[in-house]
């Protein structure tokens, strides 16, 4: 009568896996196998969120080494937080 919304009487939401667009080019699938593994999901979108699906500085520095180690690059942490 007031206008106020309901929020008891809507459906629960309902989340679509782990977010985001599936990793197309062969880099992007590579990394998002990364992510997935240190994460413990089943798999990472290319637009999905590392914080969003758990991800801490812990699992960010264990993402970064393995990244390292599978391009050859010397990312740091700070890389993974400000992407």
């Amino acid at each position: 009568a007031v206008g106020k919304l309901d929020r008891t009487a809507l459906p629960e939401p309902v989340f679509a896996g782990a977010g985001g667009a599936a990793a197309m080019a062969p880099t992007e699938t590579a990394l998002a196998a990364i992510f997935a593994d240190q994460l413990g999901v089943a798999e990472v979108g290319a637009d999905a969120s590392f914080f969003e699906l758990g991800g801490n500085s812990l699992v960010g520095t264990r993402v970064i080494s393995r990244i390292n180690d599978a391009f050859g690059t010397d990312l740091g942490v700070r890389s993974l937080c400000e992407a």
